[in-house]
């Protein structure tokens, strides 16, 4: 069985640099398509300004960072963006 890389093996470290990965994404290559779904695809700038909207909205309702959400939704771009937004 293969072993996981050393540096990947914490889990917030990994948590911590996947929103700045996704940031980085949407300055760098904010043209370039970043997701697809039922034939609508946002490119990388607006899928972060959607991410961040999706965040300030948890913030603006009172959620701070390490408190838990819950997400229930069948998969879609809602769903993709509630999932990384709440990051």
């Amino acid at each position: 069985m293969m072993e996981t890389p050393s540096h990947l093996r914490d889990d917030a470290r990994i948590t911590a640099l996947l929103p700045s990965i996704l940031t980085g994404h949407g300055h760098w290559r904010a043209a370039r398509t970043a997701v697809v779904c039922d034939g609508v695809s946002l490119n990388w700038g607006q899928f972060n300004r959607r991410l961040n909207q999706v965040a300030n909205g948890l913030m603006a309702a009172g959620l701070q960072k390490g408190d838990r959400v819950g997400v229930v939704m069948s998969n879609s771009l809602e769903m993709a963006l509630a999932l990384f937004g709440i990051m």
